[in-house]
């Protein structure tokens, strides 16, 4: 049985991306949420070109980080999920958070 190994690098990345994400939440301004916004947009090109010209295992990887980075995408814009979804939720807590105080 083979264990799962993570780099380093690749881990700190995740990590620094969290990080971002919760300042953002933090300080919700629309400048972060114009920038994280295109950070977003900007990955699912990326995952949309990696279904396109990968193989295999690769092709496999960025065909699920774009599906679900759609399916949450159109989730988003319908009115009745919008206000379940964790990243509405993280938004609106605590109340004064979302007024950048």
């Amino acid at each position: 049985m083979s264990r799962l190994r993570f780099p380093i690098a690749g881990l700190m990345g995740v990590v620094g991306l969290v990080g971002v994400g919760f300042v953002a939440f933090r300080v919700a301004s629309v400048w972060w949420v114009t920038l994280l916004f295109s950070l977003v947009a900007t990955a699912l090109f990326v995952a949309v070109l990696g279904v396109i010209f990968g193989r295999g295992t690769v092709r496999a990887f960025w065909t699920g980080f774009a599906l679900g980075g759609f399916v949450y995408l159109l989730l988003v814009y319908f009115q009745d999920t919008r206000q379940l979804l964790l990243t509405t939720t993280m938004g609106r807590y605590p109340p004064d958070c979302a007024s950048g105080r």
